[in-house]
C-alpha cells in the first residue's frame, strides 16, 4: 500500500492526468516510469541545446573511435585540433605547391583508413546511404575549403592563413540559428567579439603596414575558406553516429581529393606527381597527423557537442599553426599578435569552462537557491 501511495503522489507531481480511484483514465506505475523517462529525455535535450551534454542512441553500434571520443568529446576535439593545426607548418616545410599537398594528403589518408573501414563494415554492416550522402556533401564543402586554404598558407604564411580561415567561431552558430533554429548561448555574444578581435590582431592587419598583392590574395583565399569550412562543420554537427567513423572519413577523403585538387590547382598550379623521398616523407606526415588522427577525432567529436562549443574549440588549430610558424618555419610574431592569441584563448575559456561550471553549480545547488522555480519548471516540462 505504501508503494502504491508513493506512486500516486509521484504521478501527481509529474502530470495532472494522475491516477485517482475511479478515474476514467488511470495512470499506472509502469506509465509513471515512462513519464519519468520522457521527462529525463526532455531535460537532457534541453541541456544539449545549451551545449552542455550530447548523447547518442547508437551505443550498441559505436565504433572504437566513437567510444573513446564519447568519454570526453571536448578533450578529443582539442587534441585533434592540435594535430590538424600542425598541417600548415608541415606544408610550408615540404616546399610543395598547394595542389600537391591536397592530392597526397587525402589519397594517403584515405588509403590508410581503408583497413579500419573494412573492419567497421564487418562489425556493423554497410553504412546507411543517407549518412554516406551527408559525408559526401561534407566532403564537397571541405574540398573547396582545403582548395582555398592550402594556397593561402603559401601566399600569406601558415600563421595568418590558419587564423583568418577560422572565422567559424561566428559563422557556425549563426548558420545553425538560421537553418535549424539552434539556440545560441548568451555567453556566445561575449566570446564571439573577443574571438573576432583576436583573429584580427593575429592576422597582422592592425599594424597598418603595406602588404603585397600576393599576401592580400592569401588573406582573401583564407577568408573564403572559412565560409566553406563553416558549412563543413555544420554538416558534421547534423550527422548521426553510426559506428562507421573511418568509413565516413574515407568518403570525405575521396570527395575532397577529387574536387579539392582542381580548386587548389587554380591558385597554385598542377600537382607534382614525381615526388622525391623527402617529398613522400612530408606528404605521409601530413596525411597521418591531419586525416588519420586529427580529422578522424574531430569528425567523431563534433556530433557530440553543440555547434557553438565545437566552433570555439577548433580555434586551437590556428594557435598551433602560429606556434609552428614561429618555432619551426621561422615566422615572426609581433606584440599585437600575442595579444590576439590571448583573446582567442579567452574566448575558448568563456565558451567552455564557464557554462560547464555554471551547469554543475546549478545541478548541485539550484534547488536550494530557487526551489519554487525548479518545481514549476519540472511540472511545465512534463505537461509539454
Amino acid at each position: 500500500m505504501f508503494n502504491a501511495k508513493g506512486n500516486f503522489h509521484l504521478i501527481n507531481s509529474l502530470n495532472s492526468d494522475a491516477f485517482t480511484p475511479g478515474s476514467s483514465n488511470p495512470v499506472y506505475p509502469f506509465q509513471t516510469c515512462q513519464k519519468t523517462a520522457n521527462l529525463s529525455q526532455k531535460l537532457q535535450l534541453k541541456e544539449t541545446n545549451l551545449g552542455l551534454v550530447q548523447t547518442t542512441s547508437h551505443a550498441g553500434q559505436q565504433s572504437l573511435i566513437e567510444k573513446v571520443t564519447a568519454v570526453n568529446p571536448r578533450v578529443t576535439l582539442i587534441v585533434s585540433s592540435i594535430m590538424v593545426g600542425m598541417v600548415s607548418p608541415l606544408i610550408s616545410l615540404s616546399g610543395e605547391n598547394a595542389s600537391t599537398a591536397v592530392f597526397y594528403r587525402f589519397v594517403i589518408g584515405g588509403v590508410l583508413l581503408i583497413p579500419i573501414a573494412i573492419f567497421e563494415w564487418r562489425r556493423a554492416g554497410a553504412i546507411p546511404l543517407r549518412q554516406a550522402g551527408v559525408y559526401a556533401l561534407a566532403g564537397l564543402f571541405f574540398a573547396v575549403d582545403i582548395g582555398m586554404w592550402t594556397p593561402a598558407v603559401i601566399y600569406a604564411g601558415s600563421a595568418v592563413a590558419s587564423v583568418i580561415s577560422n572565422m567559424q567561431v561566428v559563422i557556425v552558430p549563426v548558420m545553425c540559428l538560421l537553418l535549424f533554429r539552434n539556440r545560441i548561448p548568451k555567453i556566445f555574444f561575449l566570446a564571439a567579439p573577443i574571438a573576432i578581435l583576436g583573429i584580427f590582431l593575429i592576422s597582422g592587419l592592425s599594424s597598418g603596414a603595406m602588404f603585397s598583392s600576393t599576401f592580400l590574395l592569401g588573406i582573401t583565399l583564407a577568408a573564403g575558406a572559412s565560409i566553406f569550412y563553416s558549412c563543413y562543420m555544420v554538416t558534421l554537427t547534423r550527422a548521426t553516429p553510426t559506428g562507421h567513423t573511418a568509413t565516413e572519413m574515407v568518403i570525405v577523403c575521396a570527395v575532397t581529393c577529387a574536387a579539392g585538387t582542381p580548386v587548389a590547382s587554380l591558385a597554385g598550379g598542377a600537382p607534382n606527381f614525381h615526388l622525391d623521398l623527402a617529398g613522400w616523407g612530408w606528404m605521409i606526415a601530413i596525411a597521418i597527423t591531419t586525416q588519420v588522427v586529427g580529422w578522424l577525432g574531430i569528425q567523431a567529436a563534433l556530433p557530440l557537442i553543440s555547434p557553438c562549443v565545437g566552433a570555439t574549440l577548433v580555434l586551437f588549430q590556428p594557435l598551433v599553426g602560429i606556434a609552428g610558424g614561429t618555432l619551426v618555419v621561422g615566422e615572426s610574431i609581433g606584440l599585437d599578435q600575442w595579444v590576439g592569441i590571448a583573446c582567442v584563448l579567452s574566448a575558448v575559456v568563456l565558451m567552455n569552462v564557464i557554462p560547464q561550471r555554471a551547469a554543475q553549480l546549478n545541478r548541485r545547488y539550484g534547488w536550494l537557491l530557487h526551489p519554487v522555480r525548479q518545481r514549476r519548471r519540472l511540472v511545465r516540462n512534463t505537461v509539454r
